[in-house]
């Protein structure tokens, strides 16, 4: 092909789409936010107006575009997964060289975790001080706080994540989560837990104990 026959078959294709009629139409959502879909639809070569309390676009251009358009928000236009909930336990373990006036035995669901703190630390004796049960929705963040003695602390989450391999082995992640005794902040740091796995997140040394180790578990509730 010489360069006048490319040139002469650019214009006819340019003229044909000049040629083309615009189209106007209006289309009703039903799920999603109509400025959401007016961002994505940018690149379509379309005008959109968007009327917000009865999520309406109306929707002008050349018909090819208009119809990719109409595709595109067929596919968009779709619910929102619902959220999950997400149960997070919390025990906190304290530490020390002495044993305690009331001996106990180690909760047997935190025996293996003792264990391996054992043969960690040089701590001889554990006991569990206190045990928190925390409910929140996806992508929200978490709050609690609570005594030891006298010892007063915070608990902190600013976003919950739920991630999923593809084993489909699920996992929850804990971003900037950070841990205040008696408003000294001892630990922060993110996380990944996955479900049925105990995690210990931090040591943090007290004033009238040797140790506090917080230990945590995570499950996303259905």
């Amino acid at each position: 092909m010489t360069m006048r026959q490319m040139v002469i078959g650019l214009m006819i294709l340019a003229g044909t789409a000049n040629a083309e009629q615009d189209a106007r139409k209006v289309v009703m959502l039903k799920h999603a936010q109509p400025e959401r879909i007016q961002k994505l639809l940018q690149h379509f070569g379309v005008a959109i107006s968007v009327d917000r309390q009865s999520k309406a676009l109306a929707l002008s251009g050349p018909s090819s575009a208009l119809e990719a358009a109409e595709q595109a928000i067929q596919k968009l236009d779709v619910p929102e997964p619902a959220l999950r909930q997400v149960e997070l336990i919390a025990h906190v373990l304290v530490a020390s060289f002495t044993p305690p006036e009331t001996a106990t035995p180690d909760p047997p669901d935190l025996a293996p975790v003792i264990k391996q703190l054992r043969a960690t630390f040089p701590y001889k004796h554990y006991r569990l001080a206190d045990t928190l049960l925390m409910r929140t929705t996806e992508n929200d963040r978490v709050f609690t706080q609570g005594s030891i003695g006298n010892q007063a602390y915070e608990f902190r989450v600013v976003r919950t994540t739920v991630t999923q391999s593809d084993s489909n082995v699920r996992s929850v992640r804990l971003d900037n989560l950070n841990l205040t005794i008696k408003g000294y902040l001892v630990i922060e740091t993110t996380t990944e837990i996955r479900e049925g796995q105990k995690v210990v997140i931090g040591k943090a040394t007290g004033e009238d104990t040797d140790a506090y180790f917080r230990i945590l578990s995570a499950k996303v509730v259905q």
